[in-house]
């Protein structure tokens, strides 16, 4: 591991980390973390580390990863988070001064509670809200901009999380269940108290109601929603139950008072101010409330708080929360949740390699496994999609929820599909029930309501991406019909094709404002048409087969020969002009693209390769094209457009070496071990799936293709755990690759499949999982 700047102490992923005595706010831990490599590396004398013992949570918590080191399950609906972005100035980032959507920063110093249910590496805000927090004063407050405590000896394990609040000597820990949280606080004696507040969080929604149901229980709901500050209708009511585990509480509310004027305001002691509710316990509501819970604390004596969400009712967070934690300790909560991240985690072994890699690679696998996350309560109970009905889902299975489409039905499905199919089949039953409630399949789905974020028809790909990979335990015909509407559908009755009416008729859509994606829009109609047109002809419907596959080649419409990119076309036909294919850099707003430049967009085309090859005049002209997005720093790591540029390499003759070295720079330049060690958001899972694909020796470049494009592994053997009833048989596939280094040994020199030769880059999935053995010989040349 290099040496890197001095950071704040982060105790990665380690048990046998000593904690840190309580310090002064303004020693905020300074330590190398090259400190951490060489503790890691004496840990693994001492025992044999498993997966679960790799994942550093830290990891994506700055450079806009937004990812978290809160406590969580695999897919689990509750998520407790450390919530440290507002309430100081002394803190670098604030959620109410500029667009921010996650509930921890690395950099930031200022704590003012625990946050329960959180979205993971997301761009917009939301969610984030029931804040927790305890803390040690004589008089009561309840002000977070008072309340708030810096912290030391933080710590965070998959399903685990712990500080020490220098502020009040309090030492937290939370962990979790998949639908509920249990914090332990250790409290130095004296007054002490714990506050739920629930005027704050990250979700642009406000308004909330609390009641107190017993000396140490509050029930009620926060409304949640408004993503990315436009779905403005997309909102959503969160139930929770929490509980304090101790007698000889005094308990209240609290609710700040509108300012008033004049007389009023001086008749008024509380204007203006919190207001204290101390001999009031029935319902409370308001858009800045919060419950506390005091009592009179022994030195080192410790405290529990429980709570358990739904998003059915009251009743449904109580009872997962009889189901999750009765009779359970904080410690075997905390067991089980790391014991469901060790399973998970090992249905991907890998062996040689680095510490640092494995460490990079079971990092991502944790964080692509948070979302998308159960929906329905331990009933089965769960909202139904964009109406005021409640489904149940049978026994055994899961309703899912938070499907980023734009972002994951590029390569975080293909991964399920492979690596956990009973997962992704669950995912395939939500999306098409989904459409048997509303009418229309997911585009970027939250919690029973479409935010309409992003564009294109995402769930299109994934649908039929599962089904030509053998996943068939669905409504598919259900399904089906609701993909084709969607792409027929005129567009003034088309949520997901706003744009169809021009779309069906010029085969294109037509720049018709400055700034409105309208080649963005196209080209994820063109890879979902594409993905569409596979899927009918498996189903035998040629005739849809083939109107979609002619759809979806209409991209080359938009190709300028003068410019050699993609260009925006007017409703005449005629290009953009003036033209710059280069504006859209560092979020610019740019003509007919979103979050990109033309040069981002311009091969995103993986379904016809061969046309924009010819297009470009040639291998020789598209590789040299290619390449000067890499050299003239063109590529965004960042963003999903253009993710999969460095596997085109492999589909030009002699050039695949292009692929592997860059697949080998790529990863080492921007996934790390450290906090930024993400390029930037991590879109629920995408830029992780993208790292693992890499790590392991293959990537799934054309949505709904159920086929990868080769290169060369990072670790010397791989085992993936596989469902023989959609794998010929297999259990398993090894991969090897005997000598796999980070730096030197890169280039595949031969390829065995299932013991015998295979010829080029390229290979179909039903060849990978049939085979079991895929054999790479790696040479530095």
């Amino acid at each position: 591991m290099q040496n890197a700047r001095p950071l704040r102490r982060k105790a990665i992923i380690n048990r046998v980390f000593c904690k840190t005595p309580l310090l002064d706010f303004y020693f905020m831990r300074k330590i190398s973390l090259s400190f951490f490599a060489a503790l890691l590396s004496l840990s693994c004398c001492f025992a044999e580390k498993r997966p679960v013992d790799y994942v550093n949570p830290f990891i994506g918590t700055t450079n806009f990863g937004t990812c978290n080191p809160g406590a969580v399950c695999p897919s689990g609906m509750m998520s407790v988070v450390p919530f440290n972005v507002m309430g100081s100035d002394r803190n670098k980032y604030d959620k109410d001064s500029r667009w921010w959507s996650t509930p921890y920063e690395f950099h930031n110093v200022f704590f003012t509670g625990y946050s329960h249910v959180n979205l993971s590496g997301v761009g917009c805000p939301d969610l984030g809200s029931l804040l927790v927090m305890p803390t040690v004063t004589d008089t009561l407050c309840v002000d977070f901009r008072q309340y708030g405590s810096a912290y030391a000896a933080e710590q965070a394990r998959p399903g685990y999380y712990t500080n020490t609040l220098t502020r009040y000597g309090v030492k937290t820990e939370v962990t979790a269940t998949p639908r509920c949280a249990v914090h332990r606080y250790t409290f130095p004696g004296g007054r002490s108290h714990i506050l739920l507040n629930l005027g704050e969080g990250l979700t642009n929604e406000t308004g909330a109601t609390l009641r107190r149901t017993a000396p140490n229980e509050v029930v009620g709901s926060k409304l949640l929603g408004t993503f990315c500050y436009d779905a403005r209708q997309a909102v959503f009511p969160i139930y929770f139950v929490m509980r304090v585990e101790r007698k000889g509480l005094t308990a209240g509310y609290w609710k700040f008072q509108r300012p008033k004027k004049g007389v009023e305001a001086e008749w008024d002691p509380d204007d203006n101010k919190y207001k204290l509710y101390t001999r009031y316990a029935k319902d409370l509501s308001g858009d800045d409330i919060g419950a506390w819970f005091s009592f009179d604390a022994a030195e080192g004596e410790q405290v529990e708080v429980r709570m358990g969400v739904s998003f059915v009712s009251i009743e449904g967070a109580r009872r997962n929360l009889e189901a999750e934690l009765s009779g359970k300790t904080f410690d075997q909560v905390r067991a089980e949740a790391e014991g469901k991240w060790n399973e998970d985690l090992s249905r991907i072994l890998v062996e040689g390699g680095t510490e640092e890699e494995k460490t990079v690679f079971y990092t991502a696998l944790y964080h692509l496994l948070l979302h998308p996350n159960i929906l329905q309560d331990a009933d089965g109970r769960y909202p139904m999609m964009e109406g005021d009905g409640i489904g149940t889902v049978p026994a055994g299975r899961n309703r899912y929820t938070v499907f980023s489409l734009w972002d994951t039905y590029r390569n975080v499905h293909q991964l399920l599909s492979l690596v956990y199919p009973e997962r992704q089949a669950d995912m395939l039953r939500s999306m098409t029930g989904m459409a048997s409630e509303w009418g229309w399949l997911p585009k970027w789905e939250l919690y029973g309501r479409e935010t309409f974020t992003m564009e294109g028809d995402p769930a299109i790909p994934v649908l039929a991406d599962s089904y030509l990979k053998g996943l068939r335990d669905f409504d598919v015909e259900a399904a089906y019909a609701a993909a084709r509407r969607s792409a027929l559908t005129p567009g003034k009755d088309n949520p997901m094709r706003p744009d169809n009416d021009d779309y069906m008729r010029l085969g294109y859509v037509p720049l018709r404002s400055e700034f409105d994606n309208s080649v963005s829009h196209a080209l994820e109609y063109y890879v979902a048409d594409n993905a569409l047109a596979l899927w009918a002809n498996a189903l035998g419907k040629t005739d849809d087969a083939r109107l979609f596959r002619q759809r979806a080649l209409g991209w080359r419409k938009y190709f300028s020969a003068e410019y050699g990119t993609l260009r925006p076309l007017l409703s005449d036909g005629t290009f953009l002009t003036p033209f710059n294919p280069r504006q859209g850099e560092n979020f610019e707003p740019s003509p007919g693209f979103h979050e990109g430049n033309a040069w981002n967009y311009t091969f995103y085309v993986p379904h016809d390769i061969d046309g924009l090859i010819k297009l470009m005049g040639g291998a020789k002209k598209f590789t040299a094209n290619l390449q000067a997005i890499f050299d003239k720093g063109l590529y965004d790591p960042a963003n999903e457009p253009d993710i999969a540029y460095p596997y085109l390499f492999s589909r030009i003759k002699g050039e695949a070496w292009r692929t592997q070295d860059l697949t080998r720079s790529l990863l080492r330049k921007h996934f790390t071990t450290q906090p930024d060690g993400i390029p930037g958001n991590d879109d629920t899972g995408t830029m992780s799936a993208w790292a693992i694909f890499s790590m392991i020796g293959f990537y799934p470049d054309v949505p709904g293709d159920p086929s990868y494009t080769l290169t060369a592994p990072v670790f010397s053997r791989v085992t993936l755990r596989l469902d023989p009833a959609l794998c010929g048989g297999r259990e398993q596939l090894v991969i090897t690759a005997p000598g796999a280094s980070w730096t030197d040994t890169r280039h595949i020199s031969s390829v065995r499949l299932g013991g015998k030769p295979h010829k080029g880059f390229r290979l179909t999935h039903k060849q990978l999982t049939e085979a079991g053995t895929l054999a790479f010989e790696l040479s530095g040349k």
